[in-house]
Formats: structure tokens, C-alpha cells, sequence
């Protein structure tokens, strides 16, 4: 009879174990589920290598079932939190929409903004209000983590100069994420030991304004109904995960023609600019050669007037007697002339003197010479730059397909800028050339003016005295004249 007992009494105890065991499992899916729901968790989430646009957001959301997207940034860092060394996601939070929520309880954040997916819930702290402040996930194994402390970006699985504009996040709070409901890992990395030991999340200005979103995430029309990883669940997803696995093909030439897109822009807006330089400058170069023009145009009109008022002297040495008032009046007309003539090359003296000291100011040289010698040397250097890019833009080109297009429209790029360098300084030495010739032509003209001066001075000298010699032969023969009477 006892061991009857016994028997029954283990039998009891088995089948109360089994139909505990069955119920906490059923039980646990349930209250995950609730979380799930509360915190508007993600169906779907699609990620891209090449980052999704607004556009992408646009054709995502026209997919039948869609009922939300959420785009999101996010990269893979090796980080210092506290004094521990470790992988940590970085991805952005819409702390707007965040603050905008309101936690009901540890399982629910209700919000009037559906779009609104993956709510964290603030369990300590405040929400971050500039680029270098952060989240940490208050559910993670981290040693001694506290609010206050430094999450120190070491290395990334990226280039961090493209991605983040902030190396060091000061922890303002710690919170509760849907999307990571098994704290003892974060997903797997290249980093480290290869598993992401913490989540960090940040407002969107701290990444890179071109770095692009990289994962959208999906609300899928009816799925919240069921309850997360049963067969109804998974079968309120099928039609829209179909529907987008059709639509793969489409949305990844979409994206890769807006990315064309943007990138013929760029280099459209770069050709306009160097368009619209070269313009600038020929303009100049025209402007300062009609200056010339103009400058020896009165160099070669003074020139003239010197050699009419040169032969106004010889017909008044001619006419001495009979024109002594009017070679007077011809000689002080030929110095006024020669008076204008210096002060107009006097300006054009200083208008030059200015472009050079410019020049040698923009070049920091201190003659033309000095000047030239240092552009030539830039030129030679822009040279070899674009000889170098040419090379490199070929060698991709020659690969196809398998050519980067990132690398290779990063690699135009830089040759579009080290060719406007190089034509900035062609023209530069353009300038310097031009300096020099009007320098040449300026000091050609001051000999001529200063010969003419000269001559003149001459001319005056010359005719005082043969008028002082005629004033001596008149009054002589007016002597003479006089003794007759």
C-alpha cells in the first residue's frame, strides 16, 4: 500500500511539472508578446550596404502591408565605457518622438505617433539634448555602469571620419530597448571578440550628414493581432515580406539611380563652379589687357604730341622774329601734355604696384620672379596630382563592374578638384606674366617720356638763347638803326 503511495504521489508531482513546464513556456511567449506590442516593436527590417534615402522610405511605405517605417543609422565601434574596452552599436534615436511618449508601464510606451517604432523606455537619467550625449542600455552586463560616464570612440568597423561627427559621448541616461530583449549580447560584430556588448544610442546629428540610414524598419499590417513567432504571426507576414522580396531588384536600382543621381549633381554643381571661375577670370584677363591697351594707346598719343611740339620749336627757331609769342605759347603747351602724360603713367605706375603687391601678398613671395618660380613649382606639383588621379580613375575604370563606384566617383571627385587648382595656377602665372610685361612696357614708356622731357628742356634752353641772340641781334640793329638816323 505504500509504495502505491509513493507511485501516485511521483506520478502527482511529474504531472504537475509537465503542465508547469508546458504553461511557463506558453506564458513566457505571451508576456513577451505584450512587450513586443507595448513597445511598438518592429515586423520586418530591412538593411542595405549602400544606406537607404527618403526616397527609399517613400517606396518602402507604398509596399502593400506596410503600415510604418522608421528609418535608423547605426555603425559598429570598438569603444572605452568606464574602464572596460568593448564592441557598442551607435544608432540614432528620434528623441523627439521619444520625449513626446509616455511610459505606462515596464511593458508599454504609448504614443500618439504610430510611425513611431522600437520605443525605448528611460529607466534612469534624461534623454540626450546634443550630438556628444548618449543611451546605454541599463539591462546590459556592464561593470560600474553609471550615468555621468564616458563612452570613448576607439575604432570603428567603419571609417568614423565618414560616419560620426563625435568621438566621446558623455552618458546622460540608461534605458530599456524591444529591440534588444537578450542583454547578454547585441548581435555580432567584426569587432573585438566578435559580439556587441552594449547599445548606444544617440541623436542624429552625431553621425555624418552624408552618412545615409542604414536599416528601415517595418510595421506590418495585422501582425500585431498575433502573438510574436507563432504561425499566425508568421503568417500575417508573409504577403508583405513576399511582396518586398519581389520588390528587391527594383528598390536596389532605385537607390543605386538616386545615388547617380546625387553624385552627377555633385560633379554638376563642381563644373558649373569652375565654369563660372574661368569665366571670372578671362573677364579679368580681358579687362586688365584693355587696360593696357588703353595705357599705350596714351603712351603712343604723348609720344605724337612730344614730336609735334618738338616740331613747334624747330618752326618757331625758323620764324624766331615773327613768332616769338606763339613759340612761347607752343613750348608750355608741350609741357602741359608732357605734365598729364607722366601723371596718367604715374597711375598706372601705382594701379600696378597694387595688382603686384597683391599678387605677392596671395603668393607670399617678394618679387614677380620669386613669384613665378614658386607657381611653377605648385604647377608642376597640381600636375603630377592629376597625372597620378588620371592614372588610378583609369586603372578602376579598366576593372568594370568590379571597379568600386564609391571609390572611383570619390577618386573624379578629387581629380575635378586638383584640376580647378591647376587651372588656378595657369592663371596665376598668367597674371605674373602679364605683371611682368606691363612692368616692361611702363618703364619703356617713363625712358621715352623722360628722353622727351629732357629734349624738351632742350628745345627751351636752345630757343631762350636764340631768342636772346635774335633779342641781340634786334636790339643791335635797332642800334644800328638808331646811330643811321
Amino acid at each position: 500500500m505504500g509504495r502505491f503511495l509513493a507511485i501516485t504521489g511521483i506520478v502527482a508531482l511529474g504531472c504537475g511539472f509537465l503542465a508547469g513546464l508546458q504553461m511557463s513556456g506558453r506564458d513566457m511567449r505571451l508576456a513577451a508578446d505584450r512587450w513586443f506590442d507595448g513597445c511598438n516593436l518592429y515586423d520586418l527590417r530591412l538593411v542595405s550596404t549602400k544606406g537607404f534615402s527618403e526616397k527609399d522610405v517613400e517606396r518602402v511605405s507604398s509596399t502593400e502591408g506596410v503600415t510604418a517605417v522608421m528609418p535608423s543609422s547605426s555603425t559598429d565601434v570598438m569603444a572605452r565605457v568606464g574602464n572596460e574596452q568593448m564592441a557598442v552599436r551607435i544608432a540614432s534615436l528620434d528623441v523627439d518622438a521619444a520625449q513626446a511618449a509616455t511610459s505606462t508601464s515596464d511593458e508599454a510606451v504609448e504614443s500618439l505617433d504610430d510611425s513611431y517604432l522600437n520605443r525605448v523606455r528611460l529607466t534612469a537619467g534624461r534623454w540626450p539634448q546634443s550630438s556628444d550625449e548618449c543611451l546605454l542600455d541599463g539591462d546590459a552586463a556592464t561593470p560600474g555602469l553609471e550615468v555621468g560616464d564616458t563612452v570613448e570612440v576607439l575604432y570603428g568597423a567603419d571609417d568614423l571620419d565618414g560616419t560620426l561627427l563625435v568621438r566621446a559621448f558623455t552618458v546622460v541616461g540608461l534605458m530599456s530597448s524591444p529591440s534588444y530583449p537578450y542583454t547578454g549580447t547585441f548581435g555580432t560584430t567584426t569587432l573585438g571578440d566578435g559580439s556587441i556588448k552594449q547599445v548606444a544610442y544617440v541623436l542624429p546629428s552625431a553621425f555624418s550628414d552624408d552618412y545615409p540610414w542604414t536599416m528601415l524598419y517595418l510595421s506590418v499590417n495585422g501582425a500585431g493581432a498575433a502573438v510574436g513567432g507563432s504561425s499566425s504571426y508568421e503568417k500575417a507576414l508573409s504577403p508583405t515580406k513576399e511582396a518586398l522580396s519581389a520588390r528587391l531588384d527594383e528598390l536596389a536600382q532605385a537607390r543605386l539611380d538616386d545615388l547617380r543621381q546625387d553624385a552627377q549633381a555633385k560633379v554638376d554643381d563642381a563644373q558649373a563652379q569652375l565654369d563660372q571661375e574661368r569665366a571670372d577670370a578671362e573677364s579679368q584677363l580681358a579687362d586688365a589687357k584693355s587696360q593696357l591697351d588703353d595705357a599705350a594707346q596714351q603712351i603712343a598719343s604723348g609720344e605724337d604730341e612730344v614730336a609735334s611740339g618738338r616740331a613747334q620749336l624747330e618752326d618757331g627757331r625758323a620764324q624766331l622774329e615773327q613768332k616769338r609769342a606763339e613759340a612761347a605759347s607752343q613750348l608750355q603747351a608741350a609741357q602741359d601734355q608732357i605734365d598729364a602724360n607722366q601723371a596718367t603713367l604715374d597711375q598706372r605706375c601705382q594701379e600696378l604696384g597694387a595688382s603686384t603687391s597683391a599678387l605677392l601678398a596671395q603668393t607670399g613671395a617678394s618679387s614677380l620672379d620669386e613669384a613665378a618660380s614658386a607657381l611653377s613649382a605648385q604647377k608642376e606639383q597640381a600636375s603630377a596630382g592629376v597625372d597620378a588621379l588620371e592614372q588610378q580613375i583609369s586603372s578602376l575604370e579598366a576593372l568594370g563592374d568590379a571597379a568600386d563606384p564609391v571609390t572611383l566617383q570619390t577618386l573624379r571627385g578629387q581629380l575635378a578638384a586638383a584640376q580647378a587648382s591647376l587651372d588656378q595656377v595657369n592663371q596665376a602665372l598668367a597674371g605674373v606674366d602679364q605683371l611682368s610685361s606691363a612692368q616692361s612696357q611702363l618703364a619703356d614708356a617713363q625712358a621715352q617720356l623722360d628722353a622727351a622731357k629732357a629734349q624738351l628742356e632742350q628745345q627751351r634752353a636752345s630757343a631762350e638763347a636764340e631768342l636772346a641772340d635774335a633779342q641781340a641781334t634786334l636790339d643791335q640793329s635797332e642800334d644800328v638803326r638808331a646811330e643811321a638816323r
